[in-house]
């Protein structure tokens, strides 16, 4: 059997979809699972990079947590998901530790994920930034196909098997101004030939927490076995200053919004903010903002730089807005805040949804160590080495050359590499520090060699010739190997 597997051994890979509204919690789950002691690497654009470095260095350093940010923008012009997938893969195979399971936005642009998590044989999970309901209408609406041949302004259609009766017209639809062929083929950016189906998720993340929802929670758990409520993530943020600097700087100073905020009193104002990836026209908006100036609150409207339009803009100028609501939206905003903090507390469903979402991606973790174990068989032909999890590596005058181009692995440890692919990869660890070294097989030639990252490996540990490497396996794994270096012994004179 498998060793036990631990948190720290871990590595979680998140890849958002690259708007505000999906990298920003998908970020914050990240710092979530950090501080349940995983590895986390969080892969995006350049310019998400530099958007969220500041407020991940500083998780890093105030809570001791192990996130990365890296960058996945492909070289030269015209990208599309064709060019990211193939710079993931190779993104992928130079990470250390190794990864241990992929989480992704849940959209069409990043179903490249699920096929890459198959082929680095760890588990796939989507991510959803949004609600129970909302998913399960658009799932609906999607998979009946209800906006063809419809007048999306005057038809309307009913979402049918689900608790509430919803009766929408096409332009209300989240797919409204997304279901043309030209704008399907720009976002889906080069991923026609991929079959996402073909590779299934393990399990679903939902940013909201059961007790908002329970009704359609309970139907979406009878869908999908592995589906978990883990938010709001964004709760992860106990300092008013870390909500402050969640993604993108806003238009209007944040001290004079808090001293705006301060002068009004508790549990008055209305939020409304509709994210980054909502299409609300022009009229759409007109409508919210009377909405918010009939219920006489006074209110914070977020508008996006690109809904922001000249005819919005003459409207805005036109209306007053310092109203206030009715005083049940109130006491159920104030309910529904009380709720949400229990969630992410420890004990709450939200709390120990993290939890089941992590034994998950152990469980598997374990499951394929056991797989990947080859029969431990008598070995006697090395000098130190009694079983085949394990090998070794006598340095040799060639292997100090500047530019050495292989180190080959004997044939007598076939019983430990006959489980590699082809072109592998192992981790070789010394401590705390660790190195990433490929290995090729050449059947032809019937050898196995070390090729890239046994120069860095070398030079780090300042090997010597005649020094003897000792590679063990570490936790029961074919790829992972604690390395230990018997120095030669100086003559005696």
């Amino acid at each position: 059997m498998g060793s036990v597997v631990k948190p720290e051994q871990l590595h979680f890979i998140l890849i958002p979809l690259f708007c505000q509204s999906a990298s920003t919690p998908i970020t914050e789950l990240g710092l979530l699972l950090a501080k349940r002691g995983v590895n986390v690497t969080i892969i995006t654009t350049g310019y998400n990079v530099v958007l969220y470095k500041s407020s991940i260095e500083i998780a890093n350093t105030t809570w001791n947590l192990n996130i990365r940010l890296l960058s996945l923008d492909p070289p030269g012009q015209g990208k599309n998901n064709t060019m990211r997938q193939q710079a993931l893969e190779k993104l992928m195979q130079e990470l250390v530790p190794p990864p241990s399971c992929m989480v992704s936005s849940e959209t069409w642009g990043t179903g490249y994920t699920h096929l890459i998590a198959w082929k680095f044989k760890i588990p796939s999970y989507i991510f959803y930034p949004r609600s129970c309901f909302s998913m399960t209408c658009a799932n609906y609406i999607s998979g009946n196909k209800l906006l063809d041949g419809i007048n999306p302004y005057t038809d309307s259609f009913l979402v049918e098997g689900i608790p509430h009766k919803v009766e929408l017209k096409g332009y209300q639809s989240p797919f409204f101004q997304r279901a043309s062929k030209v704008g399907e083929n720009q976002i889906r950016g080069g991923m026609q030939d991929v079959p996402v189906n073909s590779y299934p998720s393990r399990g679903l993340l939902v940013n909201n927490f059961e007790e908002m929802e329970p009704l359609y929670f309970g139907q979406f758990k009878k869908q999908y076995s592995n589906a978990w409520g883990i938010g709001p993530v964004s709760l992860c943020h106990k300092e008013i200053s870390d909500k402050i600097d969640r993604g993108q700087k806003a238009s209007i100073d944040a001290n004079h919004c808090l001293n705006w905020l301060n002068s009004m009193k508790p549990d008055s104002v209305i939020y409304a903010c509709f994210g980054s990836l909502s299409c609300i026209l022009p009229s759409q908006l007109v409508e919210i903002g009377l909405g918010l100036e009939s219920s006489n609150q006074p209110f914070i409207w977020v508008i996006r730089t690109t809904s922001y339009s000249a005819e919005i803009g003459r409207w805005l100028e036109t209306n007053k807005f310092e109203k206030r609501v009715e005083g049940e939206m109130k006491r159920r905003a104030r309910e529904l805040g009380g709720l949400a903090n229990k969630a992410v507390e420890e004990g709450g469903s939200s709390h120990s949804n993290i939890t089941k979402f992590i034994e998950d991606v152990m469980q598997i973790v374990k499951e394929e160590q056991v797989k990947q174990m080859p029969k431990k068989v008598k070995c006697q032909s090395s000098r130190y080495l009694t079983n085949a999890t394990a090998f070794e590596i006598l340095v040799k005058p060639f292997h100090m050359l500047r530019h050495c181009y292989g180190v080959d692995i004997s044939v007598k440890f076939k019983n430990v590499f006959q489980a590699w692919n082809k072109s592998d990869y192992i981790t070789a660890y010394v401590e705390t520090r660790c190195w990433k070294l490929q290995i090729r097989k050449r059947p032809n030639r019937k050898r196995t060699t070390i090729h890239n990252g046994w120069l860095q490996f070398r030079d780090d540990l300042q090997l010597a010739v005649d020094d003897l490497c000792m590679f063990e396996w570490k936790n029961d794994t074919v790829r992972n190997f604690n390395v230990r270096i018997v120095k030669k012994v100086p003559a005696a004179n």
